[in-house]
């Protein structure tokens, strides 16, 4: 049950690089059509293990709906997402998903570890 939760998660977690590949062929959107998911899924050679995560995380509720067969539901999928990326907002946005993946910056110069006494043992 651990393996398969972990496996879950790191492929979710592969999904949010989706959004520049869909942002660059289609523009921002808060949205996305199923066509434009699966395509931009196809060019990325994303595994399709969780692709309903794929789908609830880009798709609206009524695209997930009437395009997707999933024995989860809509809300089942992005309270799951949520849970693990969001603190538990469902409602999270393609915004939320960039800011998700955006690399935090490194405003600090060299780090000598010597001066710092970090690791040093006083007797």
């Amino acid at each position: 049950m651990f393996f398969s939760k972990y496996r879950k998660k790191r492929a979710v977690k592969k999904y949010f690089y989706l959004v520049h590949q869909l942002k660059k062929r289609y523009g921002k959107d808060e949205e996305y059509t199923y066509l434009q998911v699966k395509k931009t899924a196809e060019v990325m050679k994303v595994k399709s293990l969780f692709t309903e995560y794929l789908y609830a995380m880009y798709l609206g509720s009524d695209e997930f709906s009437a395009s997707v067969s999933s024995v989860k539901t809509y809300d089942e999928l992005r309270i799951e997402i949520s849970v693990l990326f969001f603190y538990g907002n469902k409602d999270f946005s393609i915004d939320d998903i960039i800011e998700f993946i955006k690399p935090v910056p490194w405003y600090g110069g060299r780090v000598d570890i010597a001066r710092t006494g970090i690791g040093n043992i006083r007797m």
